[in-house]
């Protein structure tokens, strides 16, 4: 999967930066040739055409190419004059490809990219914006240019990471090691750990209902219990801890019986 990769439509010659460059059109000798005008998004690239003499907004810049065609190919010599004349003109050249009018006339244009030669390749996303890029042969989907292809789960288009779409662009599951925003509290990488809950994504507290060994945890119920104190240690008489549920009228900690609470964790006589 290749990098993403931010573009940017440059003017008159309809360019593009950051590794890719279109081929430029010739303009024809004498002409006045109308213009196209982008308001680009200097961050990401996104480009959308407006009306000519329209200000950008703030983060974006005015770009403008011609839309012309290619001028065609010269016309074929003429045969030659008889001795003494001169031959005659030669047919004019044919009419060259149709000019830019739009982005899509964009699509499948030339491009190079890295020295190597491709064609342009447009994704349309919400609101009117386009990505262009140029796409090499053998090239797979690009991450992040907002448009779902290939093996991609999803393709938001942004660098958030903490939304229902990750950065490798595949959708957001507890487990993924990224806390996502609004669905998980925490995210251990599907392993409990000393403040998480793995399977749940939820923050670990004694009480919980899940043993979580890597916080301490020997039990875990929904309070104290005859089998586990409240503190979540396994109850047993001698532990120190009273654990009214176990039977238990005292809990000295030791093994002297006779000192006011036997072995048994009862009072003594």
């Amino acid at each position: 999967m290749l990098k993403r990769r931010s573009i940017v439509i440059l003017l008159a010659a309809a360019a593009a930066a950051v590794g890719v460059v279109f081929v430029s059109n010739a303009l024809s000798a004498g002409s006045a040739p109308s213009t196209i005008q982008a308001c680009v998004k200097t961050k990401s690239g996104s480009a959308r055409i407006v009306s000519s003499g329209k200000r950008c907004m703030r983060g974006e810049r005015a770009v403008r190419w011609q839309k012309v065609g290619q001028i065609g190919a010269p016309g074929a010599n003429g045969a030659a004059g008889a001795k003494g004349d001169t031959g005659p003109k030669g047919a004019t050249g044919a009419t060259g490809p149709a000019g830019i009018a739009d982005f899509n006339d964009l699509q499948g244009m030339p491009c190079t990219r890295d020295a190597q030669h491709g064609t342009i390749d447009l994704s349309f996303g919400a609101g009117g914006l386009v990505r262009p890029r140029c796409r090499l042969a053998g090239d797979g989907p690009v991450c992040g240019d907002g448009v779902t292809e290939g093996s991609e789960q999803c393709d938001d288009g942004n660098d958030n990471p903490t939304d229902g779409c990750t950065n490798t662009c595949t959708v957001a599951t507890c487990g993924d090691g990224v806390i996502h925003t609004g669905s998980e509290q925490c995210d251990s990488d599907g392993n409990d750990s000393s403040i998480c809950n793995g399977a749940t994504c939820t923050v670990s507290r004694c009480g919980d209902g899940h043993i979580n060994a890597a916080a301490g945890e020997q039990c875990d119920g929904s309070g104290e219990s005859a089998l586990c104190n409240a503190d979540c240690s396994a109850a047993t008489c001698g532990d120190g801890k009273v654990n009214r549920t176990a039977g238990e009228q005292c809990d000295d900690g030791n093994s002297v019986n006779g000192d006011g609470c036997n072995n048994d964790c009862q009072y003594s006589p």
